[in-house]
């Protein structure tokens, strides 16, 4: 089902990506249909599972698919419907695999005060810890 190019340029898991989308779109995969595992993909495309994990996540993080615990993941029942989400590309955060919300906030997400504050916070409880 899936091809990939490991010389295009692309990422591997933005060529999944836009493929999933594409497959959603011509009604290959029809809404709450299940996506294939992240390791049978894997197997398929010869790539690493933590490669295809990025790509469900990056679906799963605009709501294109759903997961289910102990069940796996599927297509969103209005993942068709969401122009916004699909046939657009969202700028995607490097080395994250999530799209970048807004401007002044960093590829890795949230602004750098609300990062220091996060880094205080750890540090306290790594003190207070021990």
């Amino acid at each position: 089902m899936y091809t990939t190019d490991n010389l295009s340029g692309v990422p591997v898991y933005e060529q999944i990506v836009r493929q999933t989308e594409a497959f959603i779109l011509a009604g290959i995969m029809p809404p709450d249909a299940p996506m294939p595992s992240v390791r049978a993909v894997a197997t398929e495309i010869a790539a690493n599972p933590n490669t295809v994990q990025k790509a469900y996540t990056h679906l799963l993080s605009r709501g294109i698919l759903y997961a289910v615990p102990g069940k796996g993941s599927f297509i969103s029942p209005d993942a068709r419907e969401a122009p916004r989400r699909i046939g657009k590309k969202a700028p995607i955060g490097r080395g994250t695999g999530f799209p970048i919300r807004r401007r002044g906030h960093s590829q890795a997400g949230g602004s750098r005060r609300g990062r220091k504050r996060l880094r205080e916070r750890f540090a306290k409880r790594i003190v207070n810890s021990e």
